[in-house]
This record gives structure tokens, C-alpha cells and sequence, in this order.
């Protein structure tokens, strides 16, 4: 279909009727502008002959049937008309403002310069110039190129703000279905009626078993199948499900494989009305640096499958359209992520319910600020950060967490419960500083979620951290279980440190490896010393590490005693005592190290 679009002149500038020397006017060469017939052959013919001068096209419109390459200047009064499939390729003039000129239009310019980008080999950026431009509808990128589902090589959008209009086509598309569920194949929804109506890339939902960010990665219509980003976790053999597809204003997900993909200083204005950015179905090494994502209405950037192996994700602003809604009211998340390697890093998010949720193993979350929270009184705080893989193997490092948490659980595990491995492992949690105001007693600034039972941390290091609670009622701990699934089994706790870190309104000074002055009035052959005061997420003692007396150990004539004491774990309330044994009985001081872990 054509697109005939009235046109403003470059720049917002006139340009002169006549052609001077500097230039030559397509009309000599046979060009007529009543945007029917095809005039192609004239600015071919323009173009060739132009030696370097630029091309006039005055007032009117131009069909151009197929593929156009110019590799002079054009300076338009009038414009292009071509079909959506045609290429225009403008080799003098390859940024927005020079396909803005020709075509009339910045959406028009927009879509035919990257499809150019995509189709070509002489160009790796496209440059918006600045220019605001106006959507009514989303940016389907894959079928701007049309030609191909793949793609390899780096290319860069950059430089402009894309702005969301009032339109219904930001619509969310909601599907609700029966469908059965398996544990055996717990990346399936089955018996599925109708499955051709679920868009791929739709949010799943249901009563029990769907985690967060869980996305229909494609469709078997024939088997009536719908298949998963990631599995559900002990979910119903059968129930219904909401399918919701959301609308977003760059749209890659048509791409099956799309690589060394970036987005550079571009501004998505949503308003509200649109979601954001979709990555491709698999991809690689996608990079977002420097944009800023202003009132996303659902997601700001959603993987649906794993094209978003290698994400990088950095100095952007992420702003949530649900700043003025208490936190229990939000539903916006900032990022998801389904695949490995990821780095996000020194951006800047405000006021969604999640600015992440991270399912990939080797993640760097560095140097961002994560605020969160509201302003309600003792109020209750939503993770900033969801860490939905056990075997997480991730960094999160020199960020400033406030008003929020990290939530680490198993939720996208088709059979929950621990059966063999490492269990919770492999998270580095070092040099943050986590602030909470007016947040209920019981919020912890790092809450493990086991969704089965059986599990044990094996594999936790948070040093250099500074923790601190204002206004209200202080904090009993930075650290918890939240056992509304299940519990831990802190009997098999290993490989945790708590070190070094900086509590300010907090009643329990977490410690792994932990120290403390034992004190004995009374001489005893047996001292019980009790660590509840500091060990992680309440495990038991499991041995002492050190004894060093503060001065004199004494017998019950007050004579030093110097024997070597011996130490036994698991005692008292909860095993959190350590047992110190003397060769007789003694009074004095010590300074004591004991562990929790193996």
C-alpha cells in the first residue's frame, strides 16, 4: 500500500522554487509530482548525472515504485511516496533528517532509514538527529526489514525520542484460556483451545504455580500447545490462565536471531500509554546505553525468550508511571532477564513494583540506585531486585538500594523441592548501601523465598555493605526467610560471610565468621556463648573458630589458668550457642570467633 504523507520542507526551512548551478532539478529529467505514476527512472537519471551537485525536488508528490538508491544530496521541497517494501537508500543524507526531507514524514523517514540499516553493509548507526517523533502504534522493527529473521552484525539506533500517542493500538491484548499443566514438561500449557488467538510474547497468569515474568515463547496452533520462557512451579494439572500481550514501542521480538543490536540516547517517552522496549526471541550481546524510559505503562524492557543472552543495560533512567500509587498498587518492572551474562550497570530507577527480575546465571548489577517505597508509615516495601534462580552465580555490587530489597527464590523451578547441587548459591552481595525509611519492622534488606522444601544456602558473601534504617521502628535484621512457602534447613548452611559491613538502625549485627567478648563472672568449667545476636538467617553454631582470653583466664583461687579450652557448636535456643570447655573451672574474659557454616 502506498503511503502518500504531506510534506514540511528540510529542516523546517523553505527551499528555493528554481535549482541554481549547485544543483539540478529532477523535473528536467522527466520527474512529475501527482504521486501516481512511477518516476523512479528520473531521479535515477538525476542522480547519475548530478556530478556532485545536489538534487531539487520541488512541491509535490513522487512515486517511487521499488528500491531507490541516490547517492546525491536531494533537497526536497516536495516528497517521496513508495511502497512499504521498497528500500530508499540515501547515501548522502543517512540519518532521519535527510529521510525525514524526502519522505515527509518522521515516522516514514524513521521506518525506511532502518530498514536500510538493516538491508545494507555501508551504514552501522542511523542517527535521529534529536527529532521528537510521534507514535501511534507499535514499532515493529522485524517487519520494517522485512527480508530476513536474522541478523548479525552491530547496528545502532541512536539520538531522538520516540513518544508514545493516545491511541488504541497500546492496547493490552488479554486472552483468557483452559489449559493442563505437567511437572514433566513444566515449560508446556496443554489442551489449550484455540492457541492460535495467544500472541506470542504474551504475560502468562494464574492462580498457583506461574511465577514472575513468565512469557508464551510460541505457539504449536495445530497441537493446541503453548510453549514457555521459563517453567511454572508446582502448578494445578489444570486451570485458566490469563494470556495479556503487551504494546510496545519498539518491538523486536519478530526477530529470531538478532545480534550486537544497540539502542543509544534515545528517550521513550510512553506517557502511560505504551510499554517500551521488547528484545528479540534469542539474541546476543544487545546493548541499551544512555537511554531513559519515562512512564512505561507495563514493562520498560521485556525479554519474552533468551535475547537476552549478554544484555547490557547501562546509564539509563528508568521513571514508573505508578510513582504516585502506594507500593502494594504497582505492577510495572523495569527489566526481566531469561539468560546469562548480563550487566546492568549505573542506571537510575524510580518507583516500580520490581526494577528487575533476573532468572540468568552470571549477572553484574553495578553501580545503579533502586528507589522505591512510598510514603506510607510502617508501610509495606516490594523487592527491587528478583533474583529467580538458585544457582543465581551473581554479583550485585556498588549500587544504592533504597526503600526496597533483593528477593532471592526458586520460583521458575518446575520441582521446587531440593533433590540434589548446591541449593542457593553463588550470590556476592558487596560495598551497597541499602536505606530503608518508614518501612515495616519486619522488611529485610536480603529475603531468601525457598518455593520447595529442603533448601539451604551454600554459597553467600555480602561484605562491605552499609545497612541502615530511618524513621519508625528500627529493623531486627537485614537478613530472612520468607517461609510462606517453605523453609530453610539451616542445619546444612555453608559457605556464607558477613563481613565488614555497617548497620544504623538495626537491632541484629549480622556476622559470619562472628566475634564476640564472652564474659564469665563466675568460674566455670563450662561457658555457653550465645550468637543468636549474629548469625545468619538464625543458623546454628557449628564451631568455634578462635579464643582468645582478654586478659587472665582465673581458677576459683584467682591463680591464671593456662590450659587451651576446647569448643562444641549447636547449642542453647535454636543451636546458636557455642560450648567452651576448660580443664577446670574458670572465670574471666574472651574474645570468641565462631562460624555457622561449613
Amino acid at each position: 500500500m502506498n503511503k502518500i504523507i504531506t510534506c514540511a520542507s528540510p529542516h523546517g526551512q523553505p527551499v528555493p522554487a528554481e535549482a541554481g548551478t549547485a544543483t539540478l532539478d529532477v523535473l528536467v529529467f522527466g520527474a512529475f509530482g501527482y504521486g501516481t505514476t512511477d518516476v523512479r527512472a528520473a531521479f535515477l537519471a538525476a542522480d547519475a548525472a548530478a556530478d556532485g551537485r545536489a538534487i531539487f525536488v520541488p512541491e509535490g508528490r513522487y512515486f517511487i515504485g521499488s528500491d531507490l538508491a541516490m547517492s546525491h544530496v536531494l533537497q526536497c521541497a516536495g516528497h517521496l511516496v513508495m511502497p512499504d517494501e521498497a528500500d530508499l537508500s540515501l547515501s548522502k543524507t543517512f540519518d532521519l533528517d535527510g529521510y525525514a526531507s524526502a519522505l515527509g514524514s518522521q515516522v516514514m523517514g524513521l521506518k525506511k532509514g532502518l530498514k536500510h540499516l538493516l538491508n545494507q553493509h555501508e551504514f552501522t548507526s542511523f542517527d535521529m538527529c534529536g527529532r521528537y517523533i510521534v507514535l501511534d502504534e507499535p514499532f515493529d522493527l522485524q517487519a520494517i526489514a522485512a527480508t530476513k529473521n536474522s541478523f548479525t552484525r552491530r547496528r545502532v539506533l541512536r539520538n531522538g525520542t520516540l513518544a508514545a500517542a493516545t491511541s488504541s493500538a497500546w492496547a493490552d491484548n488479554v486472552v483468557l484460556r483452559e489449559a493442563s499443566w505437567a511437572e514433566e514438561a513444566g515449560d508446556q500449557l496443554n489442551d489449550v483451545s484455540n492457541a492460535a488467538a495467544i500472541p506470542v510474547g504474551s504475560l502468562v497468569n494464574a492462580r498457583a504455580g506461574v511465577g514472575r515474568e513468565i512469557y508464551v515463547r510460541a505457539v504449536n496452533a495445530a497441537q493446541n500447545r503453548i510453549f514457555l520462557n521459563k517453567p511454572l512451579s508446582a502448578a494445578e494439572a489444570r486451570q485458566t490462565y490469563t494470556f495479556t500481550a503487551f504494546q510496545y514501542m519498539i518491538d523486536l521480538q519478530g526477530w529470531q536471531n538478532l545480534q550486537h543490536f544497540e539502542l543509544e540516547d534515545v528517550t521513550f517517552a510512553c506517557g502511560g500509554q505504551a510499554s517500551a522496549l521488547r528484545l528479540p526471541l534469542r539474541g546476543l550481546d544487545l546493548r541499551i546505553e544512555g537511554c531513559v524510559f519515562d512512564a512505561p505503562k507495563d514493562r520498560a524492557v521485556t525479554s519474552t525468550d533468551e535475547g537476552c543472552q549478554g544484555l547490557q543495560i547501562e546509564n539509563c533512567r528508568f521513571s514508573s508511571n505508578e510513582q504516585s500509587q502506594t507500593v502494594p498498587d504497582r505492577s510495572s518492572i523495569g527489566f526481566n532477564i531469561n539468560a546469562a551474562e548480563a550487566r546492568i550497570c549505573n542506571n537510575s530507577a524510580d518507583m516500580f513494583l520490581h526494577f528487575g527480575v533476573i532468572h540468568g546465571t552470571g549477572a553484574i548489577i553495578s553501580g545503579n540506585r533502586i528507589c522505591q517505597g512510598d510514603t506510607v508509615t510502617e508501610g509495606m516495601r516490594s523487592p527491587g531486585l528478583v533474583i529467580s534462580k538458585a544457582d543465581a552465580r551473581i554479583m550485585i555490587c556498588s549500587n544504592r538500594v533504597e526503600h526496597c530489597y533483593i528477593e532471592w527464590t526458586n520460583e521458575h523451578d518446575a520441582s521446587p523441592e531440593y533433590e540434589r547441587g548446591r541449593s542457593f548459591h553463588g550470590m556476592t552481595v558487596q560495598g551497597n548501601t541499602f536505606i530503608a525509611t518508614s518501612a515495616a519492622r519486619w522488611m529485610r534488606f536480603i529475603s531468601v523465598k525457598p518455593m520447595g522444601t529442603g533448601h539451604f544456602i551454600d554459597g553467600l558473601s555480602v561484605t562491605g555493605n552499609v545497612f541502615k534504617k530511618t524513621r519508625g521502628a528500627t529493623l531486627f535484621a537485614v537478613e530472612g526467610v520468607d517461609t510462606s512457602i517453605a523453609d530453610l534447613d539451616l542445619s546444612r548452611v555453608a559457605s556464607i560471610v558477613f563481613a565488614q559491613n555497617t548497620y544504623h538502625g538495626i537491632e541484629k549485627k549480622t556476622e559470619n565468621p562472628a566475634g564476640i567478648r564472652a564474659s564469665q563472672a563466675k568460674a566455670q568449667t563450662t561457658w555457653l556463648v550465645d550468637f543468636s545476636d549474629h548469625t545468619p538467617f538464625g543458623a546454628p553454631v557449628k564451631y568455634g573458630v578462635s579464643i582468645l582470653p582478654d586478659g587472665p583466664v582465673r581458677s576459683i583461687t584467682q591463680a591464671p589458668v593456662y590450659t587451651q579450652p576446647w569448643t562444641q557448636g549447636g547449642h542453647g535456643s535454636g543451636g546458636r550457642s557455642l560450648r567452651i570447655g576448660w580443664s577446670q573451672a574458670v572465670s574471666g574474659s574472651a574474645q570468641v570467633t565462631a562460624r555457622c557454616d561449613t
